[in-house]
């Protein structure tokens, strides 16, 4: 006959439960595993994000230079006047969405707030709402040598590249120009500052320049090429610095 041992039972029992303390390392130890893992999956989902919109960015620039193309060697304009329409003008993205028959990609995925909607009557009077501006040096509204032969640097020249804008305000698809234009720099404080700006009140420049992705933003040139660039190298575009200054600009002016 075979007899057990209570106290040995107990004993063993007690040897294979966790202690309150391995309970507290384990939870730490999950807890530091948690920190150090979530922001690399929330990078890994950006990532995949600036991927996605670097395609609509190459979509969009593809589509303008279908444009040029029908249009004798000439870039889009800003926009042209067309009655039909709620604020009586027609801007680019209505011009070259002919050329993509997808309005969804005027919208970076990381501004799923914003839907691309030019028949909307509330934009009367500003441009339709889209997540990227064209270059204010290479539309050709405002500037009649905006044509392929006119532009001799397309390869580094910016056609188009993404805007910013607050959640609750929607950033107007409408024109950029580089940061040392308005001051470089020096101009943060200021609301045509090339990059976000968001003054004390709450006012931003929802037609600037922005960083969404990992400290940079999508860029369309205007070879038709597109890349992903660092705000930093971006905004170190600033020529000699003097303000006002155009034709001294690395990425923008393009003669």
């Amino acid at each position: 006959m075979r007899f057990s041992n209570p106290g040995s039972t107990r004993a063993a029992k007690a040897l294979s439960a966790f202690t309150l303390i391995e309970l507290l390392v384990v939870i730490a130890i999950i807890a530091i595993l948690a920190a150090i893992l979530f922001p690399v999956f929330a990078q890994a989902r950006e990532k995949a994000r600036q991927s996605a919109c670097l395609s609509n960015v190459k979509q969009i620039g593809l589509a303008s230079l279908m444009y040029r193309n029908d249009f004798d060697d000439v870039y889009l304009p800003l926009g042209t006047i067309d009655r039909s329409l709620p604020n009586s003008y027609r801007y680019w993205p209505q011009l070259c969405q002919p050329y993509m028959k997808n309005k969804d990609i005027f919208s970076c995925p990381s501004r799923d707030d914003l839907k691309y909607d030019h028949t909307n009557v509330s934009y009367a009077g500003s441009p339709v709402n889209v997540t990227y501006g064209i270059n204010y040096w290479v539309e050709s509204l405002n500037r009649p040598d905006a044509t392929e032969g006119g532009i001799t640097r397309p390869a580094s020249t910016i056609l188009y590249a993404e805007t910013g804008g607050a959640k609750n305000r929607p950033s107007p698809g409408w024109y950029m120009s580089y940061a040392s234009y308005y001051g470089g720099v020096a101009a943060r404080s200021n609301s045509v500052y090339g990059f976000d700006y968001v003054s004390p009140t709450g006012g931003d420049a929802p037609a600037r320049l922005t960083d969404r992705h990992n400290e940079g933003l999508n860029i369309g040139w205007c070879d038709g090429h597109a890349k992903w660039m660092r705000r930093s190298e971006v905004e170190a575009d600033t020529g000699t610095g003097t303000v006002g200054t155009a034709n001294d600009s690395k990425y923008w002016w393009g003669r």
